[in-house]
């Protein structure tokens, strides 16, 4: 697997977060040694852009990757919608 530098990485999650505003709502839960709701659902307008920017690009790799827990928080998550 391929470690991505600091600019590698804002490349790559920039040239994405284009596509994340064809939703209607968004939530965003990162995993690493644990897993974490870094953002609740939050509906996607145009005054929320803006934070929902900065939480994706305020995300950096730490940790090893629990894949697991990030499923289950991804579910809890689904679920409360």
């Amino acid at each position: 697997m391929k470690i991505l530098s600091p600019f590698d990485r804002y490349i790559f999650i920039n040239n994405r977060i284009k596509y994340i505003y064809i939703f209607k709502s968004i939530s965003i839960v990162i995993f690493e040694t644990s897993s974490y709701i870094i953002l609740p659902w939050l509906l996607n307008t145009a005054e929320n852009k803006e934070k929902i920017k900065s939480t994706i690009l305020g995300i950096s790799s730490m940790g090893s990757t629990n894949i697991a827990s990030g499923v289950e928080n991804g579910l809890i998550m689904l679920k409360s919608r």
